[in-house]
Parts: C-alpha cells; structure tokens; sequence
C-alpha cells in the first residue's frame, strides 16, 4: 500500500472501532490483522488524527468496551496478541487493559490472559488524588473468585498493602463490597495486620463488612451479609488488636479494664478488644505500630490461632 492507501485505511478501521456497535467481529478481526502486517504497521502506528488519536488509541477504548460489555474473550484475545503495543496504552487515570479489566469483568481466563501478556500491568500505579490504584484493588470491589485474586497477589504480592487515595486497602474493599469467605481469608492470611488498618474516615475492615448490607446501592439485588465471613473478620481483628490492646491498658491502670473496655464497646460498637484499640490509640499511632516485625509476627500467629478457632 501507498501511504495515502495507509491513511485511508487508519480512517476507516478508527471509525469502525469508535463506532464498535456496529462491528462484524468475524470479518473486521482478520481485516484488522492483516492489514497491520509487517509491510504497513509502522505507517499504520505512525497515523493521529486531527485530534491527536492513533490507531492503538481506538483499539485501547474498542478493547476496553469489549470487556465492559463481556465480549468473546476469543476476539479479544486475537486481537492483543497480533498488536501487543495496546497493552502499553493507558487511560487518564493510568489504568491498563488489566485494570479495565479487573473493575469490569474480572473474569479468571480474561485476567489470566492480560497477566500472561504483561505481568507488570498489576503493580501499582499512581492516581490521580495522590493515591495509588492496583488491578487487585479493582478487583476486590467487583466480588472477584478466590482464584482471579491469588493470580493478582502472585503476581504482585506488595498489591496487598497497596491503599487506594482514600486509605483503602483490598481487604477494606472486599469487605465493603461483599466479597467471599475465602477471599478475605486469603487477604487476611497474607497480611494479618491490616485487619487493624483504617481507611481516612476511621474505619476498619469490620466497620466495613458489618455495613455491607446498606453499601452496595449499585446493586438491583438485595444484599444479605455473610455472617460467617462477619464472624471471621471479628474473631481475627480481635486477635490481632489483642497484641495492642495490653500495652495501653498498662498506661490506663487508673481505669479498671472491665470499666475501659465497656465505654470503648459502647463508644465504638466493636468487640472490646478492638473498641479499647480504637479509643486507646490515635490511627497514626496505630498504623505506626504495625510497621514494626515483633508486632508483625505476633499478630500473625494470633491470627492464626483464631482462624483455626473458627473452622471448629
């Protein structure tokens, strides 16, 4: 092809992918495909429109679109893997097609596929507010299966103490959103601590999963919480603050314990152990102590023992 054929076709197929509705998948794949051969796809990869758009730009919104409305993931798969320069492409908010795909359709095989393509794809990124986004974290407000996370937290296990810019970690939002027991067991067993991290407005992962079931208005089913995974978070966060909670009773010994904890119950609503931590110490004292290893190791053998509890 000539260059003006090149620019005719860049045309054509970019209005086609804008206006996806109207796709023949079966005969606009192979005509893509081919048409991007060795011979055309620098002139093809070189052309912007008059609104500073590529080709790859097109495909990205195109591919994004199909995950949203669930499209054959063979389709989709042919055309990653004959023009793999999308996966460098990237929305304003710096999300990839894994991150369009974990908040839309996190779906094992799609997922599986986008992380074999590109592994980097699930390590954070920067936001937009200062905070930073994770595909795991997408995810885990889209009620993901156990596998689909342990994909993600293979492929990047520091993305569970990733927090988004409102100081949400995965658990936080798998709780909020109603994910599965096993996948808050997961979380909770990777990193046992940040049963005990709070979000910017107070909250801990059990302030998150005991609303659960006034949250999710997005919803058109009605959402009945799962009091075996409330009843799991409970019994770990009381493990892991029982670590904390000794040592600011030792400064309060003015106050008798049975009295302390039934005004920490009642301000916070919380199991005493958790409501003592909470009324006890600031979040930034809180959060400052948990980076530390002796208290990291002691609230994982805690947690431990309190999982197995709750198996029996």
């Amino acid at each position: 092809m000539n260059n003006n054929e090149v620019i005719s076709q860049c045309v054509s197929f970019s209005f086609e992918l804008y206006h996806n509705e109207l796709l023949d998948t079966d005969s606009f794949v192979p005509r893509f495909n081919g048409f991007l051969s060795v011979e055309n796809s620098l002139r093809a990869f070189a052309w912007v429109n008059d609104r500073g758009l590529t080709l790859i730009d097109y495909l990205y919104h195109y591919l994004k679109d199909a995950i949203s409305c669930k499209q054959p993931l063979a389709t989709f798969w042919d055309l990653v893997t004959h023009n793999p320069q999308v996966l460098a492409e990237h929305n304003d908010d710096g999300w990839y097609l894994l991150h369009e795909a974990c908040h839309n359709n996190p779906d094992f095989e799609l997922i599986l596929f986008l992380l074999q393509q590109d592994p980097a794809a699930a390590r954070p990124i920067a936001d937009v507010n200062d905070g930073q986004s994770t595909p795991l974290l997408l995810a885990c407000c889209n009620n993901p299966s156990l596998q689909v996370v342990q994909l993600l937290i293979q492929a990047c296990p520091e993305a569970v103490e990733t927090c988004d810019d409102g100081g949400r970690t995965p658990l936080m939002d798998a709780c909020f959103h109603g994910a599965s027991l096993d996948v808050i067991r997961l979380l909770v067993r990777e990193k046992p601590w940040l049963c005990l991290f709070h979000d910017f407005w107070g909250m801990l992962p059990l302030d998150s999963i005991k609303y659960f079931d006034e949250s999710d208005s997005n919803s058109d089913k009605e959402n009945i919480p799962d009091f075996d995974a409330i009843y799991f978070v409970e019994m770990v966060t009381n493990a892991a603050a029982s670590v904390l909670t000794d040592t600011i009773l030792k400064s309060k010994m003015a106050l008798p314990r049975e009295t302390y904890g039934h005004v920490a119950t009642l301000v916070h609503g919380l199991p005493e152990e958790v409501a003592i931590l909470k009324m006890g110490l600031t979040q930034d004292a809180i959060h400052a102590l948990l980076q530390r290893d002796a208290i990291r190791t002691m609230i994982r053998a805690r947690v431990l023992n309190a999982s197995i509890e709750c198996h029996h």
